[in-house]
């Protein structure tokens, strides 16, 4: 393959994986190989629609540190350490799609029941020692856990599916998505009873109608939202979540010893911890007054028990975003009430994220 065509595949990955819903935003990365040598990989930061052959980055296998003026992805150590690993490997598919990244923290691997999938992903799906995203250890510790299964699966992160066609990697990935799913609905029956009875008018008919959708120029607005406005200008929208997750955790919310005695919501995920923050407070209505706000600070979401999830973002076009991540994150905070090993994220790590991404990740992009 040219290093052209390679830059014109890699596009044509991204965009598929918008539209194939395994991503969102600017998350997740892909990469093809060239030759022996050199591979071709996204940008940091660069979102998939606006991408153009001058932004695609291209690297060689040995030295993937070695970039010009475009910044290649943060997983480039990642592809190249599975490119080196094995070369019958054309194509990579790094994702932070919803069920895989949310059941990645819960076991040493997924079972593979339906047999078709079995085809694609073999037995079993296995799921890496953890390691920092973008870290070599992370590299070298999926690259050695890839064996002929086809995806491993990444704790606190996400997945990464290979092939040796374009076809094959994303087949995996798509497949990958309905195992992690189908088995969180099985080891959480009443989660998954009221995922798939969603009613389609939620936001329309069940949302508390005490927490609209709200811009910052609206002249007439709940006095909540004035005061998280007034307290955070950067904050530009106020929107409360109408996804499923989000929905049963305020249905259990006030189950006992459903959430720890602070009222916390902790970080699963890591793309969670960077762009919601290290954690969600959860108070109370009637608890709702003067200091409310202040549970936003190095935040971007706060949930008001058996009223709403409220999103609060600078941005509008990261209010799916926000959304979506939050669903991650409260699935596998309701796989941890199952798997008791499954743990949070470590405190003062979730802190380097967030001011990370605030310092520099968001800052990125077209």
């Amino acid at each position: 393959m040219t290093a052209t065509d390679a830059k014109l595949t890699v596009i044509k990955m991204g965009k598929k994986l918008l539209h194939t819903g395994l991503t969102i935003r600017t998350w997740g990365n892909v990469s093809v190989r060239i030759d022996n040598d050199n591979f071709a990989i996204t940008p940091s930061g660069c979102g998939y629609e606006n991408l153009k052959p001058d932004n695609i980055v291209l690297l060689n296998i040995n030295t993937p540190d070695l970039f010009g003026s475009v910044r290649p992805s943060s997983e480039r150590l990642l592809h190249a350490e599975i490119y080196k690993k094995k070369s019958s490997i054309r194509f990579i598919i790094h994702t932070h799609q919803k069920f895989a990244s949310a059941a990645a923290g819960c076991l040493n691997s997924i079972p593979v029941k339906d047999n078709k999938a079995k085809k694609l992903l073999k037995n079993f799906i296995p799921c890496a020692e953890y390691a920092p995203s973008g870290s070599k250890e992370l590299a070298f510790n999926v690259a050695e856990c890839l064996g002929n299964e086809g995806a491993v699966l990444m704790p606190y992160h996400g997945a990464v599916c290979v092939g040796e066609t374009l076809k094959e990697a994303f087949l995996r990935a798509q497949t990958l998505e309905n195992i992690c799913r189908n088995f969180i609905f099985s080891e959480l029956p009443e989660f998954a009873e009221f995922y798939t009875n969603f009613p389609n008018d939620y936001k329309e008919k069940h949302l508390d109608n005490s927490f609209p959708i709200s811009k910052r120029s609206d002249t007439i607005k709940p006095l909540i939202y004035q005061k998280i406005y007034d307290s955070y200008p950067e904050i530009n929208f106020i929107e409360p979540s109408d996804l499923p997750a989000s929905a049963y955790l305020l249905k259990k919310i006030n189950v006992k010893n459903f959430i720890d005695k602070e009222k916390l919501i902790p970080a699963f995920l890591e793309d969670f911890a960077q762009i919601a923050g290290e954690n969600i407070f959860s108070i109370s209505y009637k608890d709702m007054g003067k200091n409310t706000a202040k549970y936003l600070q190095s935040r971007n979401a706060l949930l008001i028990e058996n009223k709403a999830l409220l999103c609060c973002v600078s941005d509008y076009d990261d209010m799916i975003a926000l959304k979506e991540i939050c669903e991650k994150n409260f699935t596998a905070f309701f796989l941890s009430k199952k798997f008791k090993t499954y743990s949070p994220l470590e405190a003062n790590y979730v802190k380097e994220l967030r001011k990370g991404y605030i310092n520099d990740y968001s800052k990125r992009g077209m």
